[in-house]
Formats: C-alpha cells, sequence, structure tokens
C-alpha cells in the first residue's frame, strides 16, 4: 500500500458543482479555485492540492483517449476499490472540478489499486497491488487485475476478473523458473513471503493488542513482501514493477524488479530486468516514446528521496540495467505521465477517518524532465 504523506488539506476548497463532478462528500468551506492546477511555466518546487474528496490517496495514473476524442487523465485511489476517477486536462494538468467517478461494471473491487497500464483501443489493465497489509495479513482483494475499455464516460470489462492465490515463485513463473535472472527475483519473492507468513502466524497467535501491531508491523516493514507499484506496455507486451522485494546485485546494492506478463489473462510471468534505482524499489512507470519512465522510492517508509528514472525501451534485452536518475520528485510521488517534455506527478494523500473531507489533501505537481543537473540527497 501507498505510503500516507502529504500536505494538510487547505483551506477555502469544496466540491464546486459540474456536470462531471462526483459527490461523495465534500469540504463546506468557502470556494473552490477555478483551477486546482500548475501552469507549465510554475516551479517544479510549488506543488498544488488536486482533487475533491473522496480522492485523497491517489497510487497511479494514466493517460486515455475516448474514441479519438481529447485526452483526459484516469486516477485510481489506493482506497477506492470499486472505481477509477476521470478529470479533464488543461494542457497536461489536470482540472479538479471535472472529477468524475468511473465505476467498475457488476460490483467488481480492486483492493489497493497500484498501477493501470494501457492495453490498445482505448483499454487498460487496472492492477491491485498483490501485496499485504501493514502486519503481513494477505489481502485476496489485493491480488487482482482487470481489463477494461474506456467508452465515453464509462468502464467496460474487456475480459475476467483474474484473481490470484497465494505469492510463489512456482506460481508467478512457472516452468521459466530456471533463468538466472528470474531465480534470483524468485529467491527474494520467495524468501520475503515465508517471512511474512510467519510474521502474520505470529501476530494470528498473539492476544491482537495494539503493542502485537507495532511489532508485527515492524517486522513486516522489514521483510519487504511482495508489493507491485506501477506498470507500462512496450511492444505490446505489459510490464509491472515492484517496490519490494528488491534483489541483491553483483555490485552490492539492492536492485529494483521489472517483470514481463506473458498475457493480460493471468497473473504469470516470463521475464524479469533488474533495475539499479539507488536501492529503491519502483513507485510508478509509463512509457512516452521510446522512452520509459517511473518514479523510484524506498521499499519501505523512510528517509530515502524519490526520484524520476528514464530507461531506453531498447534496454529491456538486458537482464541488468541501470537506468537515469533524471531529477528528485516529492517524497510520496505515486502516479505519473510524460507530456511537452515535462513530468507531471500526482503525490499521495490521506484519507484519514473523516466521511466529508481528506486529512491530507493530494497534490499535483510538475517539472521540466531534462533537469541542467541533479543532486539527490542519496543514492
Amino acid at each position: 500500500m501507498a505510503s500516507r504523506h502529504g500536505v494538510t488539506y487547505p483551506p477555502g476548497l469544496t466540491c464546486y458543482p459540474s456536470a462531471r463532478s462526483v459527490h461523495l462528500g465534500c469540504q463546506s468551506v468557502e470556494e473552490l479555485p477555478r483551477q486546482l492546477i500548475t501552469s507549465a511555466e510554475a516551479a517544479p518546487d510549488a506543488p498544488v492540492p488536486f482533487a475533491v474528496f473522496p480522492v485523497c490517496e491517489v497510487s497511479a495514473a494514466i493517460l486515455a483517449h475516448t474514441n479519438g476524442g481529447a485526452a483526459s487523465l484516469l486516477v485510481g485511489d489506493n482506497e477506492f476499490r470499486t472505481a477509477l476517477f476521470g478529470y479533464d486536462l488543461d494542457g497536461a494538468a489536470p482540472v479538479s472540478r471535472s472529477q468524475q467517478a468511473l465505476d467498475f461494471p457488476g460490483g467488481i473491487e480492486i483492493s489497493d489499486i497500484e498501477a493501470i497500464a494501457p492495453l490498445g483501443d482505448d483499454g487498460f489493465a487496472v492492477f491491485g497491488s498483490h501485496s499485504r497489509n501493514s502486519a503481513c495479513d494477505a489481502k485476496r482483494a489485493r491480488r487482482r487485475f482487470l481489463n477494461v475499455r474506456l467508452d465515453g464516460d464509462a468502464l467496460e470489462v474487456e475480459s475476467e476478473l483474474v484473481q490470484s492465490s497465494k505469492i510463489t515463485c512456482a506460481r508467478l513463473f512457472g516452468d521459466k523458473a530456471d533463468d538466472p535472472n528470474i531465480q534470483a527475483v524468485c529467491q527474494a519473492i520467495d524468501s520475503a513471503e515465508e517471512s511474512a507468513d510467519a510474521i502474520d502466524d505470529e501476530f494470528d497467535d498473539s492476544d491482537g493488542g495494539a503493542d502485537a501491531e507495532i511489532r508485527a508491523e515492524a517486522a513486516c516493514a522489514e521483510a519487504a513482501p511482495f508489493n507491485l507499484e506501477g506498470a507500462f506496455t512496450a511492444d505490446s507486451r505489459t510490464w509491472v514493477g515492484l517496490r519490494s522485494p528488491l534483489v541483491e546485485s553483483s555490485n552490492g546494492r539492492q536492485a529494483a524488479v521489472l517483470l514481463r506478463l506473458v498475457d493480460t489473462t493471468a497473473f504469470v510471468f516470463d521475464r524479469a530486468v533488474l533495475l539499479d534505482l539507488g536501492n529503491r524499489g519502483v513507485r510508478e512507470s509509463t512509457v512516452d516514446g521510446d522512452t520509459i519512465w517511473g518514479i523510484a522510492g524506498p521499499a519501505a517508509d523512510s528517509g530515502v528521496d524519490f526520484v524520476l528514472w528514464k530507461l531506453p525501451l531498447a534496454a529491456l534485452a538486458s537482464d541488468a540495467v541501470q537506468p537515469d536518475l533524471v531529477r528528485s520528485v516529492p517524497t510520496s510521488s505515486e502516479a505519473l505521465w510524460m507530456a511537452d517534455g515535462r513530468a507531471h506527478v500526482l503525490i499521495d494523500g490521506d484519507q484519514g477517518d473523516s466521511d466529508s473531507a481528506c486529512a491530507q489533501a493530494a497534490r499535483y505537481w510538475s517539472a521540466a524532465s531534462n533537469p541542467s543537473r541533479f543532486s539527490p540527497g542519496r543514492l
């Protein structure tokens, strides 16, 4: 699940009446700025509030075109399991007051949505994180993905919901597990999942009190079990990125993992590529032209900074690669799209306990994708 950091929701925001607004609770304050956007000339260190309640914990985004029409933005919220949210664009920036809920048909639920990949013909694969909760309890509704198509202002199901069972190397890779790269990934995944099972069992056998839960959460963060964040499509094949686990690489650092799906009818993979992201995992990924762009961040919430990275599509032919680290991005950046030579980012907020307002608003941030220099805090 994505981390919960952001900025306190500022005064002066409300749900603005619109034919495309979703009214599932509004801030009862004075007025909404006409557009919650940042212009292309804005400074990169000036994130602005994004979206209106109930969208708080943004976790994935993708540019979409409907029947050849104008582009819009589809956004996933990891606390909202029954829908994506659509937004009009002003240039490449999302207009919050145009927010519209796009429900999954038939009451389908995907918990902890963390990635959306294009499939062509206005189609998308929407992925749950396939992760556990913070105390390492496995969650069936997270181990799902769904192929949908955008038809006007509605989502249509393209194929049956894909439900995965227990995360194991044998289930993820089948007869491909003899590949050396996949073997390294398998070892990391099976080891992390076995540790997570033990943590979950120990918590179940405890008194279930607050102290036991704190111990379980600390141990689970250290175990870093399977957690998918980010997906993209290249040469008609869909890839997913892992926030965790990381894999020990030959240079002594922890490598992030990209996995290629055999197809989009099952959660089974036939290729693994290791990325040296400076001991960071994948938090988001997208393709623009012949380049893969992504956000990297710590596998567990920590002081390690988040960075924007890029990689030529041709590099996917290699087993291990070192992407270019382009620039720092705000902590808790969770969604990314590229347009007009700029990286456009959504920053995670916090839903909190209110039924009418985010405890912390999601934010939008944009900056040039080719800064003159890059000096992250830690590599």
